[in-house]
């Protein structure tokens, strides 16, 4: 075999089909779902579940790990599985070339044996008994997310070619100006324009968020109303997750522990109390949702001169949490509006396990 010195095999190997990559690594797959995380040795996607903690983007390509954040495509989880980290160094992209070839799935150099194939790294569980401490990386985190926030996202109320797509995909799932004006006010949401770098943390599978559409972004708050992380939200009808939370390469989580809040519901997260201004014995109404379409329109509704307004909080896998449900005042009505699915299901039992003591739950349909 005559070898091409303008042949990249990164090209061939990018296009292997993930599950059968999957296969090849020898982990445990289900339809759209693998394991265990051969990064934190997660085997479920959350306790007491059996689905796998690693999901496939829709084409086949990409991946993301749950409990640990981590992403990226096939090139990524081989490195991972050969060499215990999701990025090769210089010295090592050799080894993980001819795990490709061995494959098929690239070419070999002339006379090397692809049949003998790099051995996989067995993967060990880390320790249940021993809790990893985020705060110092969580603390540099967040100050980045705020920086980022202020400084290179826009508002949308910016005229932008990456606002301009962003009202487009508002507009066609039925916002209003006045809902979008609204939006932009209370800063619920900022778009990524197209030509600025991202962090590092900004990506997904090594593609920056602007690269791959995710130019609608939304501010995350911890238990303490502190913008703490943030969620992409992709504005087109690419492949590929239609929101994503910020990379941590598995050094800390980014989803879990965060909530989407508009304003009141940020105050309430600050002090764990209804505000001063608050007039009569009226009961705080909080309305718990999921998905970012349905957290703008019930918080785009919500006008500052509303004397009692509506507390909105927005929820995914692993948002809500004891230290989040603490800050919500005794008494309160709490409206759970969450999919009708078996993670719907999942997120609401969760609300209503940590509430149903100290307010009034109910759920109802998602009908926005």
């Amino acid at each position: 075999m005559n070898h091409d010195p303008n042949y990249n095999w990164f090209d061939d190997a990018s296009k292997a089909s993930l599950p059968e990559v999957v296969e090849a690594l020898g982990l445990k797959q289900g339809r759209q779902s693998f394991g265990p995380c051969p990064s934190c040795g997660a085997e479920t996607r959350e306790k007491g579940r059996t689905r796998h903690p690693i999901g496939m983007t829709t084409d086949r390509q990409g991946w993301h790990c749950f409990p640990c954040d981590l992403s990226g495509n096939v090139i990524n989880l081989v490195c991972l599985c050969l060499l215990g980290s999701s990025k090769a160094q210089k010295e090592q992209w050799n080894q993980v070339r001819r795990w490709f070839a061995a494959q098929q799935w690239c070419r070999g150099l002339p006379g090397e044996n692809t049949q003998a194939t790099p051995r996989v790294l067995k993967r060990k569980r880390p320790p249940k008994t021993t809790p990893k401490d985020y705060s110092k990386a969580l603390s540099h985190f967040k100050g980045e997310v705020q920086e980022f926030w202020l400084h290179t996202l826009e508002p949308l109320s910016r005229p932008s070619k990456a606002s301009e797509q962003a009202l487009k995909w508002l507009n066609q799932r039925g916002f209003t100006d006045q809902y979008i004006t609204n939006i932009a006010d209370h800063d619920l949401a900022r778009v990524l324009p197209h030509q600025v770098s991202c962090p590092k943390w900004a990506r997904f599978a090594g593609q920056p968020w602007n690269k791959q559409s995710y130019h609608l972004v939304f501010p995350a708050f911890n238990s303490h109303g502190e913008m703490a992380s943030l969620r992409a939200r992709k504005i087109s009808e690419s492949s590929g997750p239609k929101s994503i939370a910020p990379d941590g390469a598995g050094a800390f989580p980014t989803a879990r522990n965060f909530v989407q809040a508009n304003d009141i519901g940020q105050l309430l997260l600050e002090t764990g109390k209804k505000p001063e201004w608050w007039t009569g014995n009226l009961p705080i109404k909080i309305v718990v949702v999921e998905g970012e379409p349905d957290f703008l329109s019930w918080a785009g509704r919500v006008s500052d001169a509303d004397e009692h307004p509506l507390a909105v909080f927005g929820i995914w896998s692993g948002a809500w949490t004891d230290e989040i449900a603490a800050r919500i005042p005794e008494g309160s009505r709490i409206i759970i509006r969450t999919d009708h699915d078996k993670a719907g299901d999942r997120y609401a039992e969760k609300v209503r396990a940590t509430l149903s003591k100290r307010c009034i739950v109910l759920r109802t349909k998602n009908r926005t």
